[in-house]
């Protein structure tokens, strides 16, 4: 017994390494087993000249869910999945959004968020799904009857995704791993620049960046220096402001060499927009530029960039590097 569904979903891959959208993306889910699929509308090679690669061309128009329960006691799930809406509208939803929900995080894709807020009615109408049993074939969706139904289908943008990307994505929505509150909060604040809504991009990319910044030295302080939860606490004191720890601890901590093309001073120029925002004024001082905003909120979302990976990397090393020095 199969249940299946499908995300009207436009994903474009350009790569030079040959990326294989026809192998299903397989897992676990609820001792039932989901088997993801692409519906590719466009594949296409391109030879380059003879010192390069070829470049591969790929678009998919669906993406494709199945639902099967191969004992009798999966089969069962799946029967009481599809005869309860309710249950039916939560399994799409869950499964689709862990999917979108990587391919936004991990492919740092702000336009491809997750499906909230839908009626099951307008979920059953969008992704149509059906229960498949030998041969039979039930649709378990109908068009909408209500007269003053005015809900569209679910549509996705068009989603162009860095090819190199793709393997991490995979993984991701296989092992749906819980994701760093700061690479949610980079994503979002990309989401609030694209809508020009600079005042959440300044507060959101600010909290990521507290938060990666604070992750990262924890990770520093109890690999490199010993230090117990306690002495962490009174190191990462609230009186030691985020201005000051960016100040102090970037040069303490990570090689200069990573550093050069960061421009400090940008960065606490905004978490001085984030400070007045919370503690004065409600908004952005005015007198400050567009251009200036982009630009500072950018210098924000590297910074925290670099910390997420430090912070990946500081449980690896069993020695400082840099000639004995505390440098990472």
């Amino acid at each position: 017994m199969i249940l299946s569904w499908s995300l009207p979903l436009t994903l474009m891959l350009i790569s030079r390494e040959e990326i294989d959208l026809k192998l299903p993306i397989v897992f676990s889910y609820k001792e039932l087993e989901c088997n993801i699929s692409f519906d590719i509308e466009y594949d296409h090679r391109e030879e380059e000249a003879q010192d390069q690669k070829p470049l591969f061309y790929k678009v998919t128009k669906l993406i494709n869910f199945t639902l099967k329960g191969s004992d009798e006691a999966g089969r069962n799930k799946i029967a009481l999945i599809s005869s309860d809406e309710k249950k039916l509208t939560k399994t799409i939803s869950q499964l689709t959004n862990r999917v979108l929900r990587n391919i936004r995080l991990i492919g740092r894709i702000p336009s491809a968020r997750e499906i909230t807020n839908l009626s099951d009615e307008t979920i059953l109408y969008s992704f149509k799904p059906h229960l498949i049993q030998n041969d039979d074939v039930q649709n378990l969706y109908h068009s909408p009857v209500n007269p003053f139904f005015r809900t569209k289908p679910y549509s996705s943008p068009v989603i162009d995704i860095e090819a190199s990307k793709w393997t991490k994505i995979v993984e991701g929505i296989i092992n749906d791993a819980p994701s760093s509150p700061e690479i949610e909060l980079l994503v979002n604040a990309y989401d609030h620049l694209e809508a020009k809504n600079f005042r959440l991009a300044v507060l959101e990319s600010v909290i990521g960046l507290e938060i990666a910044l604070t992750t990262f030295m924890k990770e520093y302080l109890v690999h490199f220096k010993g230090f117990d939860d306690k002495k962490i606490k009174a190191f990462l004191s609230s009186e030691f402001t985020l201005s000051t720890r960016l100040s102090g601890l970037l040069d303490l901590t990570i090689d200069p060499e990573h550093l050069k093309g960061f421009n400090i001073q940008k960065v606490k120029t905004v978490v001085s927009w984030r400070n007045n925002i919370v503690h004065i004024t409600g908004n952005i001082d005015k007198g400050i530029s567009e251009d200036q905003l982009r630009d500072g909120i950018a210098e924000v979302i590297s910074l925290i960039y670099l910390l997420h990976g430090k912070k990946g990397i500081v449980p690896k090393l069993t020695s400082p590097p840099l000639f004995g020095q505390y440098l990472i």
